[in-house]
């Protein structure tokens, strides 16, 4: 009563802004009561189609070798990791610009990363071939060979004939094929003539484990230097229709690919989904 004895004792310009007050507080309250925060769901961050892997996350963490590997590990699979949208997205750029995880420990070069996340996901990390360079022999003399798909330009630049933009070249061509599954593949690069790569040819070396495939039958475009635009389509239009691909030689029988191209294709399309 003594409220209410007190707000009737105030003006009309006092009782208005209170009465305005009282509203807004009250509102807030009600939203607070009937609209709890919702939390946006981990698909939402799902993006296969860029990423080529397929629909979900994954339960398990690992790998076929019982790790996960930063160098060639998926979107989803970092997601799953333990990894948060931005720094899964932020390792998956490092890559693409050339960068390679030589240990656990450089995770921490990306800003996104926080040193608990890294502490909690070491024990299941583990990089297949982390040393770019592999030791070989030529006659009596030790030759140490990079491997393309493990290098940084900073080790492709200590190539004999290798400069800063070639090195850019094999970076870029390397993020568009997936990978180099033969050190032949290197001479596609523009500006690698014959007689560089005759020089290069005993110096490097390719891990095809760090290849990074494409699951055909789930996405609805896909975009690969082997792939002309019209091939591309006419494996979009077979999907729509309900084709499930389940080799190369689906896609040669078809008429889509030539057996040449297909002898290509077969180190990149994953046809397990």
């Amino acid at each position: 009563m003594r409220i209410l004895k007190e707000f009737f004792s105030l003006n009309r310009s006092e009782r208005r802004a209170n009465l305005f007050l009282a509203c807004i507080i009250f509102i807030v309250i009600a939203l607070r009561i009937f609209m709890p925060e919702k939390k946006i769901p981990l698909e939402f961050y799902t993006f296969s189609g860029m990423s080529g892997f397929p629909v979900g996350t994954s339960d398990s963490v690992y790998t076929d070798s019982g790790f996960i590997d930063p160098n060639t590990a998926g979107y989803e699979l970092l997601i799953s990791a333990g990894f948060s949208p931005d720094q899964a997205l932020n390792i998956i750029s490092y890559r693409e610009a050339g960068g390679v995880f030589r240990k656990p420990e450089d995770l921490y070069r990306l800003y996104t990363m926080d040193s608990m996340t890294v502490r909690m996901i070491m024990p299941e990390i583990k990089i297949a071939g982390k040393n770019p360079h592999m030791s070989g022999r030529k006659g009596n003399a030790v030759v140490e060979k990079t491997d393309l798909n493990l290098s940084d330009s900073a080790d492709l630049v200590s190539l004999p004939g290798i400069g800063p933009v070639l090195a850019s070249r094999i970076i870029k061509y390397r993020n568009l094929l997936g990978g180099f599954v033969s050190t032949n593949q290197l001479r596609e690069v523009y500006g690698i003539d014959s007689f560089l790569f005759n020089n290069l040819s005993g110096r490097i070396t390719v891990d095809t484990s760090a290849v990074r495939k494409i699951y055909i039958n789930m996405l609805d475009y896909i975009r690969h230097p082997y792939l002309i635009p019209e091939e591309a389509i006419a494996i979009r239009k077979f999907r729509k229709a309900g084709v499930r691909f389940r080799s190369v030689s689906d896609l040669v029988s078809r008429k889509i690919i030539s057996g040449e191209k297909a002898e290509k294709l077969r180190h990149y399309f994953d046809f397990s989904y």
